[in-house]
């Protein structure tokens, strides 16, 4: 039985998910997508744009029955911003609506899983134009749902050096930080959390944000993406400072002392800690960052005879 992994479409302010699968493999994704309101979308069904009783936008087709189709593909332009290029555009099948509405499936194989990175992907419902046999049809997008798909090697790969080149494993950034719900041996790292502290979306955004803080330090040498930043140690204490400084601002806004049957709880009480320590890591980057960039530099200037 696969879980269906719950995405909110685009318009919606709810997290975006991330898809974790394992390089080179045949995998199925099944989603079940939702509207704004959480309830599981018709997809067979196009909303009405009250107060149009019907879609009138010539030349396309109202969106209903077999005429909808569905597909899994990567954030267009290909190849641009922090993720680093990739093409994905994967056909998908809407699943039996009067049982299962809302719910899709995306058959992944070794060719689409090929290359190991956290892409910006999203699943797209739409029309299409009948474009001839062979020919990419972009047809008309009816609504988009975005998620992060993390395409990782196995975990021997990780142990075995084959997670050098391209992104964090979130695994990696979990085990940096203890962020397991147990050892092997089954002892708790922790006696407080019953589960991980960070989701896969705050350990991937906070790496991002230290491939943003070396593209955006001057002087702008070489820009790097999450595909080929080359300093993984840095790029692993520094994501660990950011998940610090975020997990720093959560115990702020949930922090409550208060007392029951004359005991005194207070156990939101670790912004301090965190910041501090969060903090530390992070300018520990940015001085590593300077003199980094500064050898890059000289090495240039000596390179070109100056």
């Amino acid at each position: 039985m696969i879980a269906p992994i719950e995405v909110a479409p685009a318009s919606s302010p709810g997290q975006i998910k991330v898809t974790r699968v394992t390089q080179m493999a045949r995998k199925q994704l099944v989603f079940r997508l939702t509207d704004g309101a959480g309830q599981s979308q018709n997809l067979k069904e196009e909303v009405q744009n009250v107060p149009a009783e019907v879609a009138d936008w010539f030349p396309q087709q109202q969106a209903v029955g077999s005429l909808v189709k569905i597909r899994l593909r990567n954030a267009p332009p290909a190849g641009s911003g922090l993720y680093g290029p990739f093409t994905l555009d994967v056909e998908g099948e809407i699943l039996d609506q009067s049982t299962n509405r809302g719910f899709v499936s995306f058959q992944l194989n070794a060719d689409d899983l090929r290359q190991v990175g956290i892409f910006e992907c999203y699943i797209e419902r739409y029309l299409p134009n009948g474009a001839q046999p062979g020919v990419l049809d972009d047809g008309w997008r009816i609504d988009t749902w975005p998620l992060l798909l993390a395409i990782e090697p196995t975990a021997m790969g990780l142990l075995n050096g084959g997670g050098a080149k391209g992104p964090l494993l979130i695994p990696e950034v979990r085990l940096a930080m203890l962020d397991v719900s147990d050892q092997n041996d089954g002892a708790p790292f922790s006696n407080l959390l019953d589960d991980t502290e960070f989701t896969d979306l705050d350990i991937v955004f906070a790496q991002q944000r230290v491939v943003q803080l070396w593209n955006e330090t001057p002087p702008p040498i070489t820009f790097y993406t999450t595909q080929n930043f080359p300093y993984r140690y840095n790029w692993l204490e520094c994501t660990v400072g950011h998940l610090l400084l975020a997990s720093a601002q959560r115990y702020r806004k949930n922090r409550l002392a208060y007392q029951a049957g004359g005991i005194a709880i207070d156990d939101q009480s670790k912004a301090e800690e965190y910041q501090t320590i969060g903090q530390e890591k992070i300018d520990r980057f940015r001085e590593w960052m300077r003199n980094e960039k500064y050898r890059i530099n000289m090495n240039s200037c000596w390179a070109t005879g100056l």
